[in-house]
């Protein structure tokens, strides 16, 4: 929503200046340039994986700057522009474009070539449980393998073996495994307080690390919302919001005429320092919660707080890794890499974007270097 009214499409187009639409048309002439850009080593500079991208030093260079700084020097001033961009950013790393590293921002517009046949490459492929389904068919091929309600406080490389200490919840049981090679696929912060080699020396890296906190709440209503201009959408943004607006978590529904509806709220706490927005979070009550988002919500639709029937709130305190200048492509994620003797680490931090395929890739990795390991270990016995 922008100046009143709701428009079709993300990029703001209400009110331009001539000076907007040419800076408009040079960014998404460069965005596209980026796209088709190949290194000296002949590979993407922007892919997916990131690991996969070129590793060509004018690319590298540009992780040095913010996105912000990089847009400035190309003479970008648009505001409408300036907001767009620091909108993706936020929305897929948790922090502006004035922190974000250009290379990541760069790469959030370069870095997806895919097309189908009846379809432009910006059409989203989703379902509607999200990303749900696609741990759902994943679960299905080892469900017989997984075991829920046990927590893990310790993991040991120790005497030829790894050892895993785990909780079962439900009974309270203490129970010890040995393991030849074990993946340890959750946030690296939390292998700090895991993995015993990092409780004794916990690597310097860490504390560099920035995970981005956010809130998210489901919002009941008793109606569909409405209001001016573009109908309803899936994913609904105020130009004038600190939030990254809502998505209408019921939009897939096959009903002809919904009434009831959920709201799906987003926002990334990115207005002052990780820790501090963290600790701000951790004080603010539910009834505070609630009155910022309804408040928010009014100035979207108006008399919409009259039809709100429950608003559940959720605080994620290290969201996600956020892509800060000079990570992606500096020592601190290289080292994040590296295995520790026979404990391997598969998480979306080690590649500073947290997105699905980036989580996947890292869990396909750990698996090929287990293998590895155990290939080898083969070789020796033989």
């Amino acid at each position: 929503m922008i100046q009143g009214k709701w428009q079709e499409g993300l990029v703001p187009q209400v009110g331009l200046t001539q000076a907007d639409r040419k800076d408009y048309d040079a960014f998404f002439k460069q965005m596209e340039s980026f796209k088709a850009a190949r290194g000296n080593d002949g590979k993407r500079a922007f892919a997916i994986p990131v690991d996969f991208s070129s590793k060509d030093s004018t690319f590298l260079a540009l992780d040095q700057v913010s996105m912000a700084e990089f847009m400035r020097s190309k003479g970008w001033t648009s505001k409408t522009l300036h907001w767009y961009v620091n909108y993706c950013c936020r929305d897929d790393y948790g922090i502006g474009h004035d922190k974000v590293s250009a290379w990541a921002g760069i790469h959030y517009f370069a870095s997806r070539v895919g097309f189908g046949a009846n379809a432009d490459n910006h059409t989203v492929l989703t379902w509607p449980e999200g990303n749900g389904w696609l741990v759902s068919r994943l679960r299905e091929k080892c469900s017989s393998q997984i075991q829920s309600n046990s927590l893990v406080y310790s993991i040991k490389d120790d005497a030829g073996r790894v050892t895993v200490d785990y909780l079962d919840v439900p009974s309270r049981k203490r129970t010890r495994i040995s393991a030849k090679q074990v993946i340890f696929a959750a946030p690296r912060f939390v292998a700090s307080h895991v993995v015993e080699t990092f409780k004794s020396h916990r690597p310097t890296y860490l504390k560099d690390l920035r995970y981005a906190p956010w809130m998210v709440a489901n919002v009941s209503l008793r109606s569909l919302p409405s209001g001016n201009g573009a109908p309803l959408s899936c994913d609904n943004v105020s130009y004038y919001s600190e939030s990254l607006g809502y998505v209408v978590a019921t939009h897939q529904k096959l009903s002809l005429f919904p009434k009831q509806t959920v709201l799906t709220y987003y926002l990334p706490l990115d207005n002052k320092d990780p820790l501090g927005a963290r600790k701000e979070a951790a004080q603010k009550t539910h009834q505070e919660w609630a009155k910022q988002i309804a408040d928010d919500l009014e100035k979207m639709h108006r008399g919409i707080k009259d039809e709100i029937r429950n608003i559940d709130v959720w605080v994620w305190g290290h969201g996600m890794i956020s892509p800060n200048i000079g990570y992606l492509w500096g020592d601190n994620r290289r080292k994040m890499l590296e295995s520790q003797g026979r404990i391997h680490f598969a998480h979306s931090d080690m590649s500073g974007i947290s997105i699905f395929e980036e989580a996947q890739y890292r869990g396909v990795q750990a698996a090929d270097q287990v293998l590895a390991a155990l290939r080898h270990k083969r070789r020796e016995m033989a």
